[in-house]
């Protein structure tokens, strides 16, 4: 799994900075054919983990290249239940004796770095960024005290990591009614790919 993480990170990076080296080569007759893709915000979903994204990106005129920032993650759908506890993996396996079920993960990732120009309508990005994973885990209580059901959830046994992350992908005008835009990208870790839409400003 990390060889394959590593592996499609290479290959993505290397196709974005081909992708920018073509775009600054454009000559100035075709960069005035239309209104260009400059400033704007997005909003996207990631796949596989089923995340959010937001991000803001903008461009000066007369510049090949600007900023890109971002917040991508995965709603925390364990701390604001009833049936959570903020107790450990021991407390619950151990202590209590109950039967773990499953674990689940919340990410919370913060990416911010450069876009660059390849066409009027078109924009790269590439940023580095930290990627922070929460664990939890699901036990089952088959006295069903802890909760009406018998499954309830506490903090799962790995301490919560802080990893180094880094996000690629473009940015392309649309002509819409609703949105100005898509946007693509692939982040890690964990590996995921993000498809969204843009609002051009």
């Amino acid at each position: 799994m990390r060889f394959s993480q590593r592996g499609s990170l290479v290959i993505f990076v290397l196709a974005i900075t081909i992708t920018a080296v073509h775009g600054n080569s454009t000559t100035s007759s075709e960069k005035k054919t239309k209104a260009p893709l400059r400033n704007g915000l997005g909003i996207s979903l990631s796949i596989p983990q089923f995340g959010y994204g937001v991000s803001a990106f903008t461009i000066g005129p007369r510049s090949r290249f600007g900023w890109y920032i971002d917040i991508q993650g995965t709603f925390d759908t364990v701390t604001g239940r009833d049936d959570y506890y903020n107790k450990s993996e021991t407390w619950a396996g151990t202590t209590i004796g109950d039967e773990k079920q499953a674990e689940t993960e919340v990410l919370t990732a913060i990416h911010a770095g450069a876009s660059f120009y390849i066409s009027p309508q078109m924009l790269g990005f590439i940023a580095p960024g930290l990627s922070i994973i929460k664990y939890y885990a699901k036990y089952y209580d088959p006295l069903e005290i802890l909760s009406s059901n018998g499954n309830y959830y506490v903090n799962g046994e790995h301490q919560d990591s802080y990893l180094p992350g880094l996000v690629g992908g473009m940015l392309i005008k649309l002509d819409n009614p609703y949105f100005s835009g898509t946007t693509i990208s692939f982040s890690v870790p964990p590996a995921s790919l993000q498809i969204g839409i843009i609002f051009n400003f």
